[in-house]
């Protein structure tokens, strides 16, 4: 029976997915990246252009998924954007949940967490690491759960996130289930004004807004890749908003001589520079969605900020 159920979910896998394990696994990537667009025709409210790194609008859609998958190694022949949809959301989606509530036992009674022999920094696996053939280190619908390692676990849990991530960006973005104007406010609590282990120029309702656009845009993570050409977090505006914000106007820090006004040009620079860590970037786009969204969501556009014990 369990022989009859793997090979009935093996016929549902598209054929060029079944046949190339590079192609799992780069699509597997995409999607742990980027996250996956449910939607195809959203766009970026007008009020939101500011926050932009280009004239484009258009939301991250299966298009720029399949442009991703690309991205990651250009040799490899990925299918259409339509067989890329039906395997993540029909497929890869459904693996990972399966992963993610039993772990990666052979059934619910052998589950990750009913035995604690092999205890790792990640979580409880219910074999040895490694084991023999070596397990996948990604959540791979082919193989079963017992071949892949606690790793793929976490992996697995991180991918069901960004996607609800992803979309509460997108949804945020839009501008049609809460105003801007309403963004900014909820921007502007004390909840999100929490900037614990971020750098000292961040400014909620300014770099958090087009962070969620940027990831609406073109997917989660993409900043990493544009940020010294992008519009609001590239060094050069942030540093020219560093030397507004403490260097001129009312809030200006002191300064009584040349050595100072060094000094101040010295900090400045040096402070424009710094960027938060892939990680601290999803946890502040998962706490403001998370902010955003219970102001304004119900049902599948709401996001709740879960405890990411991936991030160890």
């Amino acid at each position: 029976t369990e022989k009859m159920e793997e090979e009935k979910i093996l016929s549902r896998i598209p054929l060029e997915f079944r046949q190339s394990a590079k192609l799992r696994a780069l699509t597997c990537l995409a999607v742990l990246f980027h996250g996956f667009p449910t939607e195809d025709n959203g766009h970026v409210h007008e009020s939101f252009s500011c926050s932009m790194r280009t004239g484009e609008s258009h939301h991250f859609d299966p298009k720029l998924f399949r442009q991703a998958v690309l991205s990651f190694q250009s040799d490899v022949e990925v299918p259409s954007e339509e067989v890329l949809k039906e395997y993540v959301l029909k497929i890869l989606l459904p693996h990972c949940l399966r992963l993610t509530i039993y772990g990666n036992g052979p059934s619910t009674r052998d589950a990750r967490g009913s035995r604690g022999e092999y205890e790792t920094a990640l979580g409880i696996s219910v074999h040895p690491e490694h084991s023999k053939p070596r397990q996948s280190p990604i959540p791979d619908p082919l193989l079963p759960p017992q071949h892949h390692s606690i790793e793929a676990v976490c992996h697995a849990s991180a991918i069901l996130r960004r996607v609800k991530l992803l979309k509460a960006c997108q949804y945020i973005s839009r501008g049609d289930g809460i105003s801007p104007n309403q963004v900014e406010a909820i921007a502007r609590t004390k909840e999100v004004c929490d900037l614990k282990g971020l750098p000292v120029w961040w400014c909620p309702w300014l770099h958090d807004t087009a962070l969620v656009v940027e990831a609406a845009t073109k997917g989660l993570f993409s900043v990493f890749g544009v940020r010294d050409e992008h519009a609001t977090f590239a060094p050069a505006p942030i540093e020219a908003f560093l030397r507004q914000s403490f260097a001129t106007g009312r809030s200006a820090l002191p300064s009584s001589n040349d050595t100072q006004a060094n000094r101040m040009d010295m900090w400045i620079k040096k402070e424009s520079e710094k960027f938060p860590e892939l990680q601290e970037i999803e946890r502040r786009l998962s706490l403001f969605c998370d902010a955003v969204t219970a102001k304004a969501a119900n049902g599948p556009d709401r996001y709740i900020n879960l405890p990411m014990f991936d991030h160890g």
